[in-house]
């Protein structure tokens, strides 16, 4: 369950359907991948065992009233009282439908700072409140995110950011909240497949001054004019627009400031009835189309999207590929214009923003799937080099000595099963950050001073633990008041 969401479901006699589905729990891990419960007969009996897919680990839940204990909980609508001692206030719990009587059942705290996220307004104490932050679960807003970033999406990787795909942010209009701009039931990531579907894709629109585009996940990446060039690259799976296209339809790929008012786009769409290739840019909510007809494209069984930026020229340049034809041009190499937004992004320390995003417009909802998303440094236009991380090590955690949060960075020179941990002094494991197979590139994970129970860690130092294969390396990370 990639929402986090622990249900207990109760089925018919006959057992071929659901008369009953309850959330247990919410926040259980990071992604839940089996359940078993045991019955009054058996060992621990009352007790929940989960297994979480991303960081390896079992999480057991107990009854309250285990062994005879347990207390009384009103679960009254009260912002002073945390009846189930979890830190956060009965009110909050009720906002988020959580249960206020369950310790076991938390609203979702990305910063750890025992205020939702539904009713914190800056969700990564970056200080940019969340409806302007285009990167609300970064709280460096891509300072720390470099090329090469390969996001397969299988088998975990890359087990950070929203339902574990990298994502850190939605395209911002500084005025909707991000967790407005998705449903989590209107999504199927990762998995097994190893895909992102938005199942319902919705009417929402960045083009001009529409700037309601939903699900438009991004995330941030540093680029300045003396970056080298670099290709951001995503592939379109099959059924394309549900298997029945219409006028406005379009899913794509986008780089920008992370705004839905300056961003260059290329989307496989549908125009007049006819299908193929559109690049937008716009600047100020001053967009530019370009339309390329593809016949034979919906006949296709994948295609990719390519944007090929240049940082020294302030370009970029789209491009397509159907099936396993040769690599196209979407048009002419954009020039972008001095004193824009994205021009910016692309050559200052400014964020650049790279994600997809999709529209429905006037149709119907359609489901659009993507494969993967990367963005690789390019020996020559649009030919994309291996991506390769120099060598395999730790690197500085930002910030150090830390306080509320910090991020633990590595560099993978090779794919690798790897496993984070942080250790006390005593060499015991406080916390594991992250575990399962990687490919090669850099990392920054997230630790908001926590141990595996929740609770924060005392003043004090700690040592960051990276384990590979053959490898082990190890750092020291301080943690202030």
């Amino acid at each position: 369950s990639f929402n986090n969401t622990l249900e207990r479901i109760q089925l018919n006699a006959a057992g071929d359907s659901a008369i009953l589905v309850q959330s247990l729990f919410n926040n259980v891990g990071t992604i839940p991948l089996d359940v078993t419960a045991q019955g009054d007969a058996n060992v621990f009996h009352g007790t929940i065992w989960v297994a979480d897919y991303i960081s390896g680990q079992i999480v057991v839940f107990e009854p309250t009233d285990y062994d005879g204990g347990g207390v009384v909980c009103t679960g009254s609508d009260n912002p002073s009282l945390d009846e189930d001692g979890d830190g956060f206030s009965n009110a909050d719990e009720l906002d988020n439908g959580t249960n206020a009587c369950s310790a076991a059942d938390r609203p979702a705290d990305f910063d750890g700072d025992l205020l939702s996220d539904l009713n914190d307004p800056d969700d990564d104490n970056d200080g940019l409140l969340d409806p302007w932050d285009a990167f609300a679960r970064d709280p460096t807003n891509g300072a720390f995110t470099t090329v090469p970033v390969i996001y397969t999406w299988d088998a975990g990787n890359p087990g950070t950011g929203f339902f574990g795909l990298g994502f850190t942010g939605l395209m911002a209009n500084g005025s909707a909240d991000y967790l407005t701009q998705f449903s989590p039931a209107n999504l199927t990531a990762g998995g097994a497949a190893g895909k992102l579907t938005v199942d319902a894709v919705s009417a929402g629109d960045a083009l001009g001054t529409r700037n309601s585009q939903l699900n438009a996940f991004q995330f941030g990446l540093a680029s300045d004019s003396t970056s080298a060039p670099f290709t951001a690259q995503t592939r379109l799976s099959l059924p394309f627009f549900g298997g029945a296209a219409m006028d406005s339809m379009c899913e794509g790929l986008f780089v920008g400031t992370g705004t839905q008012s300056d961003f260059v786009s290329i989307a496989f769409a549908v125009r007049g009835g006819v299908a193929g290739i559109m690049v937008t840019s716009e600047a100020t909510d001053i967009a530019t189309v370009n339309f390329t007809p593809v016949p034979g494209i919906l006949s296709a069984r994948g295609i990719d999207l390519y944007l090929e930026v240049g940082p020294m020229q302030g370009t970029v340049r789209p491009r397509y590929q159907v099936d396993a034809g040769a690599i196209a041009d979407a048009g002419p190499t954009l020039t972008l214009p001095a004193g824009g937004g994205v021009r910016s992004a692309v050559r200052t320390s400014q964020p650049l923003a790279v994600g997809i995003h999709a529209t429905s417009r006037s149709s119907a909802p359609f489901s659009a799937t993507w494969d993967f998303l990367h963005v690789t440094s390019a020996a020559s236009v649009g030919v994309p080099a291996p991506a390769r991380a120099p060598r395999t090590r730790l690197l500085p955690s930002v910030p150090h000595p830390m306080r509320q949060r910090s991020l633990v960075r590595f560099e993978l020179a090779a794919a690798s099963r790897t496993q984070l941990d942080i250790l006390g002094v005593d060499g015991r494991e406080v916390r594991t950050l992250a575990t399962g197979w990687r490919a090669a590139g850099a990392y920054a994970i997230p630790w908001d001073g926590r141990d595996e129970r929740g609770m924060r860690v005392k003043p004090g130092v700690y040592f960051v633990r990276l384990l590979l294969a053959d490898q082990r390396e190890t750092g020291r990370l301080i943690v202030l008041e």
